[in-house]
């Protein structure tokens, strides 16, 4: 096991509360004091690791993306069949943006209205999301699991569909067992058999 030094760790901590923050508050309602604050560092210390809540979001962006990157990969180093591989990928997802029960979406948004991102900004994001789901169902294709298709367009469906898990989470509470037949209803979409 490696060990994690001090600094990783500070940083890890500043990621996980400023995305909670953003999913919830949107961009333009955190600040870095109160980042400082719940993370329990001085401001000189959170600006040691990023210089403004921009830095901030793409930062927790870019950690989203990795998280979903290294599921990915260990369920692929697993020597898993392509179809639950995608199973336990989106059960993580699902569950993650239920569970914040907001996406980042409103914070990305906000960051591009006030002039400091632009829709290219929004569509890397998304491209990187869906370029993960887009290899998986290509594996599935390619083992004949599923359906020959677009896997692009398959893919973009799929995150569609999370994002809409996660925006309508506070309003239907789904639990562990409906998250599990939403992925079925997923899964079964893209099947060949």
């Amino acid at each position: 096991m490696v060990k994690q030094r001090k600094g990783d760790r500070t940083r890890v901590r500043i990621l996980g509360v400023a995305d909670e923050l953003f999913a919830t508050k949107g961009f333009n309602g955190v600040t870095m004091i109160e980042i400082c604050q719940k993370v329990g560092l001085s401001r000189g210390g959170l600006y040691r690791y990023y210089s403004s809540t921009g830095a901030l979001l793409d930062a927790v962006m870019a950690h989203r993306v990795e998280h979903g990157r290294e599921i990915f990969e260990r369920l692929c180093a697993q020597g898993l069949p392509p179809t639950d591989i995608l199973r336990e990928y989106l059960l993580d997802q699902f569950k993650m943006a239920v569970q914040r029960q907001a996406t980042l979406d409103r914070a990305i948004y906000e960051y591009v209205r006030c002039g400091k991102g632009s829709s290219e900004y929004i569509a890397q994001y998304h491209e990187k999301q869906i370029n993960i789901i887009r290899t998986m169902i290509e594996m599935g294709q390619a083992s004949g699991e599923f359906v020959a298709g677009d896997a692009y367009m398959l893919a973009v469906g799929i995150l569609w569909s999370i994002q809409g898990a996660a925006t309508n989470a506070a309003i239907f509470r789904p639990d562990d067992k409906q998250i599990a037949g939403h992925v079925e209803m997923n899964i079964r979409q893209l099947s060949a058999r």
